[in-house]
């Protein structure tokens, strides 16, 4: 009895500086946001017999990056978004109304050897400044894909950069 006491106080000792020097090795950092906005949608087309809907929304996120290695990171992001006086929260694109994952993706840096960042995992997508792709940040959800991202950038004097991306195509919930 006193040997097994002694045994699993010595494992839980270990164990501890084991998770310490584990979660140092990572570097953790963690933030977050919180957004209000109202809304007001008057439905247009000289539609007098509709009124106003007004609507004030909040959105709240928290990040965690964890810097694995110099070649190595990953990023998680929950978020709740919720409307004012409603019981329910809003669904995204995703059609989760609760607080959920909104990315959720690792990065690896020197691709196979190569001077190729990979990205994988549920993200934001941004090509050129939201011209080409982007996430809709204009709205409280943000649009997120499941998606591996190849992004090749070479030491060429007019910063040439080329990206590959596949999306999942999941089938649609609703």
């Amino acid at each position: 009895m006193k040997r097994n006491l002694i045994t699993g106080i010595a494992m839980m000792v270990a164990a501890f500086f084991i998770g310490t020097e584990l979660a140092q090795a990572a570097d953790l950092s963690f933030s977050g946001s919180i957004r209000t906005r109202y809304e007001s949608n008057d439905h247009g087309n000289g539609d007098v017999l509709r009124s106003a809907a007004d609507s004030t929304g909040t959105q709240v996120r928290l990040n965690t990056k964890a810097k694995i290695s110099d070649s190595a990171s990953a990023f998680v992001q929950l978020q709740g978004v919720q409307t004012w006086g409603n019981d329910t929260s809003a669904t995204g694109n995703d059609n989760d109304a609760s607080i959920g994952v909104h990315q959720a993706y690792f990065t690896l840096k020197n691709f196979a050897g190569q001077p190729v960042t990979a990205k994988v995992g549920r993200q934001e997508i941004v090509l050129d400044g939201h011209r080409l792709f982007g996430h809709t940040g204009w709205s409280n959800f943000a649009h997120t894909h499941d998606a591996i991202r190849l992004t090749h950038a070479h030491d060429y004097d007019d910063g040439l950069r080329l990206q590959h991306g596949y999306r999942a195509n999941w089938p649609d919930n609703g």
